[in-house]
């Protein structure tokens, strides 16, 4: 069955960006399809339950499906939905948000807002990390290999990034193979995230939903350098700020003391240590808030839970380990308020979100 090729209609999209199709009652996961798509399908991989394809011609397109900008898609790694128009990208991005929250978190009607886009779906990134490979071939890893493809032109780079790489290509290739190569639009690090047009709208929903839920003593895990903490200064009591890297504390610390805002604690631990002290000291906390690495949270929840804050603002990059936690976290006594997308990585399948949790029934917190 490998190698066949097959015309199949492409249903939707999963998490991780692939079509689904069905094939005499088992689901083909399909890369570089669009939903609703008739393709000529080959089957590259069969499993006990799924099998995996790729399309080899689409026989009649769909309507959400478009023409790549960039002559690399499809061989890169770097995107993976530049097929898909992108009112369709942040439509699906909703709706597989939810499908992750009944699946995984067993929420059984979610509430998912629809995905903020991006003001820019190009030349977004303000900062790339590319490989230097086996070969001296500079670029993004094909994907589930470590085959870098070279680009004259990166269309979700910063324009800037694009003119250091042509000038120094020469020079980072004869730097040596294996190489991570990582460049920064901004040479002082200025930017925060990769991403500044949507960090600010990240920045902003932060600030709306810790005021709606009554701000008060906040704590902060996986805070980073700050990028949402001083955005909250003037809406709480006062934040204890927790991440693992010392640079980061370091830099958030100088921040806290050249602005004038005594009441922002930053400490450079780990999130379960701080907690597993916090419940011995009987330390209380209004609210946390998370924005934890795509791995999620999950050595944090019982701790939180043992913390009872009134609320939870958990900003997540994966909807799989987002929901994992949301699991735990409602199992404890808490309720799902609502989730809202945000499009950080337009013409990929990644998906930011920010979730908002209340202790306590629906009843208890009437929208």
């Amino acid at each position: 069955m490998v190698g066949s090729v097959h015309a199949l209609t492409i249903l939707d999209l999963i998490a991780g960006g692939r079509g689904r199709a069905e094939l005499n009652g088992v689901q083909v996961f399909v890369d570089g399809a669009a939903p609703g798509d008739h393709a000529q399908v080959r089957i590259t991989k069969q499993h006990a339950h799924y099998w995996e394809g790729v399309v080899e011609t689409v026989l009649t397109p769909s309507s959400e499906r478009t023409v790549p900008q960039c002559p690399a898609f499809g061989r890169c790694g770097g995107c993976q939905w530049q097929h898909l128009r992108y009112e369709a990208q942040v439509a699906w991005k909703q709706r597989i948000l939810a499908e992750q929250l009944r699946w995984i978190g067993k929420l059984r009607d979610p509430v998912v807002l629809p995905t903020i886009p991006a003001p820019s779906p190009w030349h977004y990134r303000s900062r790339i990390k590319l490989q230097i490979d086996d070969a001296g071939r500079i670029g993004f890893f094909r994907a589930g290999t470590y085959e870098a493809v070279e680009f004259e032109h990166c269309w979700i780079a910063d324009e800037r990034i694009n003119t250091q790489l042509a000038a120094n290509k020469a020079t980072l290739r004869a730097s040596g193979r294996g190489r991570l190569v990582q460049s920064d639009a901004d040479a002082d690090g200025g930017f925060a995230q990769v991403n500044p047009a949507q960090n600010a709208q990240l920045q902003q929903l932060v600030v709306e939903g810790v005021r709606a839920h009554g701000g008060g003593r906040v704590l902060e895990l996986y805070c980073g350098n700050g990028n949402l903490t001083f955005f909250l200064a003037g809406i709480t009591t006062a934040i204890v700020g927790i991440e693992t890297h010392a640079a980061s504390i370091r830099q958030a610390q100088q921040q806290a003391a050249a602005r004038g805002h005594p009441h922002l604690d930053f400490r450079c631990t780990a999130a379960h240590r701080f907690l597993r002290h916090a419940a011995k000291q009987a330390t209380r906390f209004d609210g946390i808030l998370l924005d934890p690495p795509r791995r999620g949270a999950a050595e944090a929840i019982p701790g939180i839970i043992a913390c009872a804050p009134r609320w939870i603002g958990y900003i997540s990059c994966d909807p799989a380990t987002l929901a994992r936690d949301l699991r735990a976290l409602i199992a404890a006594g808490y309720h799902h308020e609502s989730s809202q997308p945000i499009d950080m990585f337009p013409q990929t399948f990644h998906i930011e979100s920010v979730t908002w949790l209340r202790l306590g029934t629906q009843a208890d917190h009437p929208a």
